[in-house]
């Protein structure tokens, strides 16, 4: 498949005149970094002396991050705990020029990822990972309240991505409001994008899907990897009714086009791998911009490798810019 580089470059100076909304599972990640020069004297586990602590939104929070940084007016709606933690997840967002809707809802908590990392610059260990996360599904109250946004602002936006992060099914992934998103993107002809760790089949008539290799075999329920990857693109197309992607790691990305029922792969344009952390976020954020800027599907899935190679080339949960992506594509990363 022959793409044009300059296309690909004329695409991405369209992203700073998009807006972008991400509804989705917000949560906070933190880390704790400290040296462990000895062992505690209550018991037989190391001391941690406490250097500086790190806030980066994750999740959702990281999708509307990636769009911020490829130039998007971007806001990000989600369920917020009425604790400190969720003051500082919104404090976050605002830094890096996201507006920030709240909705708090005091019997929850704002689900945080706090990791306790020893050692330099030069050598970190993370020593414990402690989560907080919700037992309790979000009220019906509270999901009429988003759907009220979500009417409310209906017209404002050229690129919706639903973002579904829950794994105990108290998420915001909900037959209601998936259904009406939906149905508002179709009429207004938005770009509607969705992805979801374990209910990516339940998100129908979107523009878009995007999922791992892991998350669509699971959603098929052909998770032999005896199983073509191109017999379970096309079930879950015709599942969901909706153009696919499927990520997989180093062999690229599979592409499912509904609309000339066509299927296609695109190379892993990855010089190196440092950390896939955020890679999928930044994948997600560029396809959307893309396709709301007027690219076809397989310009956007190009742009989408090419972001995410860049992405995987950082430390830690990472967003890239469109200038990383730019340079990418003139240096023929991959090629």
């Amino acid at each position: 498949m022959q793409i044009d580089d300059n296309r690909l470059t004329e695409i991405m100076r369209g992203f700073d005149k998009k807006k972008a909304l991400v509804i989705g599972d917000l949560c906070l990640d933190e880390y704790i970094y400290g040296t462990a020069n000895s062992l505690s004297p209550e018991a037989p586990i190391p001391r941690v002396v406490i250097d500086s602590r790190k806030y980066v939104p994750g999740a959702a929070g990281n999708v509307a991050c990636s769009l911020s940084a490829l130039g998007a007016q971007t806001t990000a709606f989600g369920i917020l705990g009425s604790d400190e933690y969720g003051m500082i997840l919104l404090r976050e967002l605002k830094k890096r020029g996201i507006s920030a809707p709240e909705i708090l809802d005091s019997s929850r908590h704002t689900p945080t990822y706090s990791r306790v990392v020893v050692g330099n610059s030069t050598r970190r260990q993370q020593l414990v990972r402690f989560d907080l996360e919700n037992n309790r599904e979000i009220s019906e109250d509270t999901i009429t309240k988003i759907l009220g946004y979500i009417e409310e602002n209906k017209k404002d936006f050229d690129a919706v991505i639903f973002a579904d992060y829950d794994e105990i099914g108290n998420g915001l992934a909900r037959p209601s409001l998936i259904s009406r998103l939906a149905e508002i993107s179709d009429f207004y002809g938005n770009v509607l994008v969705g992805i979801s760790r374990k209910r990516i089949n339940q998100l129908r008539n979107f523009s878009l899907l995007i999922a791992n290799e892991r998350e669509a075999r699971q959603a098929t329920g052909l998770e032999l990897r005896t199983e073509p990857i191109q017999k379970i693109g096309e079930m879950l197309a015709r599942h969901t009714g909706t153009n696919i992607v499927i990520t997989r790691g180093e062999e690229g990305l599979s592409v499912f086009d509904k609309n000339i029922d066509d299927v296609y792969d695109i190379p892993s344009f990855a010089r190196s791998v440092i950390d896939v952390t955020g890679a999928g976020d930044s994948l997600t954020a560029t396809m959307a911009l893309s396709l709301a800027s007027g690219s076809s599907l397989s310009e956007a899935a190009y742009l989408g490798s090419y972001a995410a190679a860049v992405a995987v080339g950082k430390e830690g949960t990472a967003t890239v810019t469109r200038e990383e992506i730019a340079r990418a594509i003139n240096e023929k990363y991959g090629k």
